[in-house]
């Protein structure tokens, strides 16, 4: 998914005629989120936007499945897209930086920050990298909503966020 989505941000800026694409957006006011968030979009694989009707009571979790996630209660301005594969992206361009949230597995559980929800954000080079690779941004015990903000980084490397040996997957709490 990395390669594909720095595909897009490469191939939107180019259409645009700009040179950093999230920083543009954002001199432009995140209200302007949506055209830049269509720009981007269509050069990945064909997805639909899903109203609040198709969402329905659909909540998300932060890592350690204690509180609600701010992912999809607050954090992302605009509704997400499914992909043909079920998957979800949600996208937010704001302080020179484009945040792009994915479910892995769609609208199916556990809809849950680090297990199948995970936070990616671009570079000044616009490249995709882990919101951030601090552990207590993927913590088993941390309660705070945005818990889990970080483990996109510990699952792309396998590492389990507590240091212990066992790898990322193997360490989640199922």
């Amino acid at each position: 998914m990395n390669s594909t989505i720095e595909q897009a941000i490469l191939m939107a800026k180019t259409d645009l005629g700009i040179d950093d694409f999230a920083k543009t957006a954002s001199a432009d006011g995140i209200y302007n989120t949506k055209y830049y968030e269509t720009e981007f979009f269509k050069y990945l694989p064909p997805m639909t936007e899903l109203n609040s009707n198709q969402l329905g009571n659909y909540r998300s979790t932060n890592f350690s499945n204690t509180a609600n996630s701010s992912i999809v209660n607050g954090f992302f301005a605009n509704p997400p897209h499914i992909l043909h594969d079920g998957s979800r992206v949600y996208f937010l361009v704001n302080s020179s930086k484009m945040y792009i949230a994915f479910d892995t597995n769609g609208l199916k559980g556990p809809n849950r920050l680090g297990y199948d929800i995970f936070l990616k954000v671009t570079t000044t080079d616009n490249k995709l990298t882990s919101y951030d690779n601090e552990p207590e941004t993927c913590s088993f015990t941390s309660i705070d909503s945005e818990n889990g903000f970080g483990c996109y980084y510990f699952a792309r490397s396998n590492t389990a966020p507590d240091g212990s040996n066992r790898g990322y997957w193997k360490s989640l709490k199922w």
